[in-house]
């Protein structure tokens, strides 16, 4: 503020020479205060603005990604009840499933009132048999997976198709046993027996010993139980159509 009441006149030719860029420069600032007010307050606004439209990308990112990670799902889940119209199946969406369900067990979100009865077969929207309906309720269902420690399954195993009955060892596991004598390879299939064998599970090893007569054969179901969004269950009776 000194230099700028002291006149150019009032000071000798050196000091003048030495303080006039100051002079000049205090001037100028003083002339264009208002202006410097106006652009770093327009400024301010601007980052405020680019912050407000960084923040509504990114939301927008998040639930772009959310949908593609839905469609896969949204897409099955439209092939199926379509299906559904033009068969007696029924899509029910999981409730719970293992770990989070004990025993093997899935809990279903039909029951009596969309025509769920026990005994039902409940598949994979895979195709692939998982267990049956035990237990119906109103609007609820809870099914137990043939891999449940202790349940017995009639399957039909390798490239001949032999029928034997399966043990459920549970988290999607069974075992069976077979005379050496019948060759079971790793790899080989295993279905469901019926006009139209459907797939339980792959086989994963073959054990015995030189003594043995008997092999003891391990499989396990394709399917990762606890990620199950939906299944299909085959109704045994028409569905009521009046509803």
């Amino acid at each position: 503020m000194a230099l700028y009441l002291f006149q150019p006149a009032m000071l000798s030719g050196a000091v003048y020479t030495l303080v006039r860029p100051f002079v000049y420069a205090w001037g100028w600032i003083k002339n264009h205060s208002n202006e410097l007010v106006v652009y770093f307050e327009s400024k301010d606004r601007l980052q405020a603005e680019n912050q407000k439209l960084s923040e509504r990308f990114a939301a927008q990112g998040t639930e772009l990604s959310l949908l593609r990670s839905l469609y896969p799902d949204l897409e099955t889940l439209r092939e199926l009840l379509l299906q559904e119209r033009s068969t007696r199946n029924i899509v029910a969406g999981v409730l719970l499933a293992p770990p989070l369900s004990p025993y093997d067990v899935l809990v279903l979100e039909s029951g009596v009132t969309q025509g769920v009865a026990v005994g039902d077969i409940v598949r994979s929207s895979r195709g692939i048999v998982l267990g049956k309906i035990t237990e119906v309720f109103r609007n609820f269902s809870r099914a137990t997976l043939f891999s449940s420690p202790g349940t017995k399954m009639p399957v039909r195993i390798g490239k001949e198709g032999i029928q034997v009955e399966a043990m459920g060892m549970g988290g999607g596991e069974f075992q069976l046993l077979l005379p050496r004598e019948l060759l079971i390879t790793v790899g080989d299939s295993v279905t469901f027996p019926g006009i139209m064998p459907t797939p339980v599970g792959v086989v994963q090893s073959v054990e015995f010993r030189d003594v043995d007569f008997l092999q003891l054969i391990s499989f396990r179901t394709p399917e990762a139980v606890s990620a199950l969004h939906f299944v299909v269950i085959e109704a045994s009776e028409p569905q009521d159509e009046s509803r």
